[in-house]
């Protein structure tokens, strides 16, 4: 009965650490510290390294960067993903 394998992907951004907030809110971060991604995609604006660091321990990590980041990271990224393309 081999289906297709389902993949668990993280999609996540606009952090805005540390204008908007101090870090990433305890409800968020206790959902997220006992999960293991396939595949963790960041749509950006993570403001500060201390936050890319955070997300490439939940899983492989593909980030672009946002309009408020300084951090060097692609701006865009595209990926075909079984028979899908995802692009950010």
């Amino acid at each position: 009965m081999g289906g297709p394998q389902v993949r668990k992907i993280l999609v996540i951004g606009d952090f805005h650490i540390p204008s908007r907030a101090r870090w990433i809110p305890r409800p968020i971060l206790e959902f997220l510290l006992d999960k293991n991604f396939d595949l963790v995609l960041c749509t950006g604006d993570l403001c500060v390294a201390k936050v890319q660091e955070f997300l490439s321990r939940l899983g492989p990590l593909r980030v672009v960067r946002g309009n408020m980041d300084y951090i060097e990271n692609p701006r865009e990224f595209k990926q075909k993903i079984e028979d899908v393309v995802v692009g950010m």
